[in-house]
């Protein structure tokens, strides 16, 4: 297969097929060819303002730089560069009824969750600056809590024109979490994240849907607090710092788990055989009585054997 490829994309080296799937993965845009994954709300707001650099701008007035195989991109120039508020003025929200009528309309037949990317803790550092964000923290909670009622009055303008439409739920994205970790205290995030998260959780409850939670890293000192504050489904739950098995029987009766299948180990490095083996004992062990949702613990980078992407494809059915 990867010499076939090879030959196709006429390749000097087998290894390069992998870098050249994944850059025809992220130029196709592949969740919009599939149609149900690619349900993130669209960052319409932002646009390209140094075409050789590749910088970005939001409408926050966040600068980024994005490459094509980016995930997110990086924060080159916060907007906040001192803690007060004294030239800034919050934007407001655009409407994403277009996307929102288009991703409905076509999906009709699919569970439906329009994914919204970094509600509060991300937004806020993206604002400030991540090391600086982390800092006011403990110096300067006045000025952390009137940032983060900002980015909660933002999100929930947004959230609440998603939930007028007839999808199945909302789909949070927002790392609160590192392999050895949680990124700031529990206790921190219990005073300044969780309620207004909570409020968030509420307000699409009230519209009778189910909310999915994606956060990187270790967060299992969350676990509790988010059944608590409503969330249905955790993802993705990276198998090198969580324990799924562990996790499942001590909170499966509670809380779906989406994700598991290794992407920095088994995926990369194993052979084929390995992610059949480890694919069939997650499909034989954690979905034997519902609340797993089998998939990759992060999209499937372009390091990964085209091999084992197929032995993922085939064992999943």
């Amino acid at each position: 297969m990867r010499e076939k490829l090879q030959i196709y994309y006429k390749l000097e080296k087998p290894e390069d097929v992998g870098r050249k799937l994944g850059n025809c993965f992220s130029q196709l845009n592949i969740g919009t060819v599939t149609g149900p994954s690619e349900g993130i709300i669209p960052e319409i707001y932002c646009k390209k303002i140094d075409e050789q650099r590749n910088i970005y701008q939001d409408d926050w007035g966040v600068k980024w730089q994005r490459e094509e195989d980016d995930d997110i991109g990086v924060v080159i120039e916060p907007v906040l560069t001192e803690a007060n508020f004294k030239n800034f003025t919050p934007p407001v929200p655009q409407s994403r009824r277009k996307f929102l009528e288009q991703f409905s309309r076509q999906n009709s037949e699919f569970f439906k969750l329009a994914a919204l990317s970094s509600p509060l803790f991300q937004r806020a550092w993206f604002l400030r600056g991540f090391e600086n964000f982390l800092t006011e923290l403990t110096l300067n909670p006045d000025f952390v809590n009137q940032l983060l009622d900002y980015v909660f009055e933002y999100t929930a303008k947004v959230l609440l024109e998603a939930v007028s439409y007839p999808l199945d739920g909302i789909f949070f994205l927002d790392d609160w979490g590192q392999q050895t970790g949680l990124l700031i205290s529990p206790q921190m995030w219990r005073e300044f994240i969780k309620p207004r998260m909570k409020k968030l959780c509420d307000l699409v409850k009230k519209n009778n849907k189910y909310i999915f939670f994606h956060s990187c890293g270790n967060i299992e000192d969350l676990i509790p607090d988010i059944i608590e504050i409503g969330i249905d489904a955790l993802n993705p739950v990276q198998p090198e710092v969580m324990d799924l098995y562990k996790l499942k029987k001590k909170y499966g009766r509670d809380l779906c788990f989406y994700g598991g299948i290794s992407t920095q180990q088994v995926l990369p490095l194993g052979s084929a055989g390995d992610v059949k083996k480890d694919v069939r004992e997650k499909k034989e062990k954690l979905g034997k009585d519902g609340g797993y949702i089998l998939a990759p613990a992060h999209a499937v980078q372009s390091d990964v054997p085209i091999e084992n992407i197929l032995a993922l494809a085939e064992e999943m059915q």
